[in-house]
């Protein structure tokens, strides 16, 4: 292998590489989101778009379906399968995160 390729699954043939077959364009099944008022997709720079407004995303997300719920006056949320990435409103034009799910929930001390 030549320096510099990290790939394991790329090949030396006849003195360059071979094509290892995964392809980029993997997408999840038809994700649909019943529970939010509109399904977007994701353009290729890594936006949605809802009438002229372009909120920024992410790349990572680009040709995949996300759900958009407005959860107050002008407050939206954007979810992608079962998590919620995070919010925007009219006026910014990104979205915040989410709380993190996974964070440890600590109580209070009683001061009995």
């Amino acid at each position: 292998m030549r320096c510099g390729t990290t790939s394991s699954t790329a090949r030396l043939v006849n003195g360059g590489f071979k094509h290892s077959g995964y392809s980029k364009d993997v997408s999840v099944e038809d994700l649909q989101y019943p529970f939010h008022d509109r399904t977007l997709t994701v353009t290729a720079c890594g936006r949605i778009c809802i009438g002229r407004r372009k909120i920024n995303l992410s790349r990572v997300f680009a040709g995949q379906k996300v759900g958009v719920r407005e959860v107050s006056e002008n407050i939206w949320l954007v979810t992608f399968m079962h998590y919620d990435l995070g919010f925007f409103d009219h006026e910014s034009g990104r979205i915040e995160c989410a709380p993190d799910p996974f964070v440890a929930k600590v109580l209070p001390m009683s001061s009995e």
